[in-house]
């Protein structure tokens, strides 16, 4: 009896918050008033929860932005993701016939947030082109970028300066690189201190510490600035995979995305 009402009482919410999302006319709706075929997860980068589980949601894209409503009992959680705040969005995997999977990167509120969504391919289909309507230019275009879409970290990492005689200061201070396929972020706990774009890094550099052989390598790259250039220098646990990645995603977005003729486009093959 107990678990006939909590479900009744569960459709009952989920019916009015999805009258409510119907009535701001929303450019796409993952989910419905008697079915939800949609699942997320939601991170935020630097937080202790490195694998959040997979739940089931409501998800829109509308013209501010993107609004998220979680599985819950009144459902009555809703996340908004400014349109202003989308970094990034791709899917890892071509179209198929079951479950596809995309992930976007949003940046608010001095915080990184990862949302990877699952869900059927028309309705995946129908969700991406309603996210091209409120991206930018640029985003639609690296959407469209070759896979495998490069992402490393979060790792730690710490600020290191070389002297004329080659010895590296690092600092003690913490910080967190997280490198995207669009960026490379750098955190001070779980708030964004610094964000690159991955097409303005230059001059990347990975090598071993000479005056301190068993010590993390160090990556090191220019980036633009009110001075012309400003060089950056990074202490990493795994220096070489870490540089590898970095010089892989920045040469990408240099790259010509591929051109699609014909009636097949983008949405079938991408």
């Amino acid at each position: 009896m107990l678990d006939w009402l909590a479900d009744t009482l569960l459709r009952r919410s989920l019916k009015l918050r999805y009258a409510e999302i119907r009535e701001r006319e929303p450019l796409c709706c993952l989910g419905s008033a008697g079915y939800l075929n949609t699942k997320y997860r939601l991170r935020t980068i630097g937080q202790a929860d490195a694998a959040p589980r997979w739940q089931g949601c409501l998800c829109t894209v509308e013209n501010d932005g993107l609004h998220l409503y979680p599985r819950t009992r009144q459902w009555d959680i809703h996340v908004r993701f400014d349109r202003d705040s989308l970094r990034w969005f791709g899917r890892p995997q071509k179209y198929s016939a079951g479950t596809n999977e995309i992930w976007l990167h949003f940046e608010r509120d001095d915080q990184w947030h990862l949302l990877m969504l699952r869900t059927s391919r028309h309705a995946m289909a129908q969700f991406v082109r309603a996210v091209k309507e409120i991206a930018t230019p640029e985003q639609v275009q690296a959407y469209r970028r070759r896979r495998p879409y490069i992402h490393f970290g979060p790792t730690p990492a710490q600020h290191a300066q070389q002297n004329l005689h080659g010895a590296w200061t690092v600092d003690p201070a913490g910080r967190t690189l997280y490198l995207t396929p669009s960026a490379l972020v750098e955190l001070d706990g779980d708030r964004v201190q610094r964000t690159m774009a991955l097409d303005t890094i230059q001059q990347i550099e990975v090598m071993a510490r000479l005056d301190a052989p068993g010590a993390n390598g160090v990556v090191r790259f220019k980036v633009p600035s009110a001075e012309g250039a400003t060089t950056l220098a990074y202490t990493l646990p795994d220096h070489v995979a870490f540089g590898a990645a970095l010089s892989e995603a920045a040469k990408r977005t240099l790259e010509d995305v591929p051109i699609f003729y014909g009636k097949k486009g983008d949405e079938d093959d991408w």
